[in-house]
């Protein structure tokens, strides 16, 4: 069965192998797609590519601006994309400070707009977040399978993730974004699985009941692709509640 991001996907692919040929080592959807919780019209496709190595940053001589202008030309209007391109040595151990050779963001909706940032030096944190799950539920587009050639990230470093994504979500981001990674996030610390947002969200149902209805509300919310503008102070509750937990566990 077709899903609703894979002609997005297949798309990608094909600019991908088009632009670096042989070097294309692996290509993998993570984030809401792999793990279940992709909402159409809403969620982004969220793409992971891995290419051959070069000596240095300064001996790779591919134009990773045209890579990335190719790209973001076969976006969708009704579905935001992200992909990053990362090397083979950052994917089979990863580690700070996470460098990059490309990301490409395209968002969706009337307003259409890309976005193509070569690294400068100070890579990008968010990668440990989408290795890890590339790791543990990537789909593969290209190449082995996820565990053959991306690394197991730490744990620890995991969580110390998620614990800055709470932080900023609480005060950047609308609350069912907030409130639904806090749950996921104390799922983590719990069980050591890297769930959606939606599944995070109903586990936390199950485990703190007193939190029930801003979880419904935001799962609603991811449900139907709307937006809680601000966080409210029930939301903030939860977020607290949970950092309380993963900050003195």
């Amino acid at each position: 069965m077709t899903t609703s991001w894979q002609p997005l996907a297949d798309r990608v692919l094909s600019a991908l192998r088009e632009q670096v040929g042989d070097d294309l080592l692996g290509v993998y959807v993570h984030g809401s797609a792999a793990l279940g919780g992709f909402v159409p019209g809403h969620s982004d496709l969220d793409v992971l590519a891995v290419v051959s190595d070069v000596e240095s940053a300064a001996t790779d001589e591919r134009d990773w601006t045209a890579v990335g202008a190719a790209v973001s030309t076969v976006g969708d209007e009704r579905m935001p994309l992200e992909l990053s391109v990362i090397h083979r040595s950052l994917a089979e151990s990863p580690h700070g400070p996470w460098e990059f050779a490309v990301h490409v963001t395209v968002s969706g909706g009337a307003h259409r707009d890309s976005r193509v940032v070569l690294d400068r030096g100070d890579g990008d944190p968010d990668l440990l977040l989408h290795l890890a799950v590339a790791r543990a539920a990537g789909i593969a587009l290209h190449g082995p399978a996820p565990v053959e050639l991306i690394g197991e990230v730490d744990p620890d470093e995991v969580l110390a993730q998620l614990v800055d994504e709470l932080t900023w979500g609480v005060e950047n981001a609308d609350e069912a974004y907030a409130v639904l990674n806090a749950c996921r996030a104390l799922r983590f610390a719990e069980t050591g699985e890297l769930v959606s947002k939606l599944d995070g969200g109903e586990w936390l149902l199950q485990q703190r009941p007193e939190h029930e209805v801003v979880v419904r509300r935001a799962l609603d919310a991811q449900r139907a692709g709307t937006r809680l503008e601000g966080t409210t102070m029930a939301g903030r509750a939860l977020v607290q509640d949970v950092l309380d937990d993963l900050l003195w566990a």
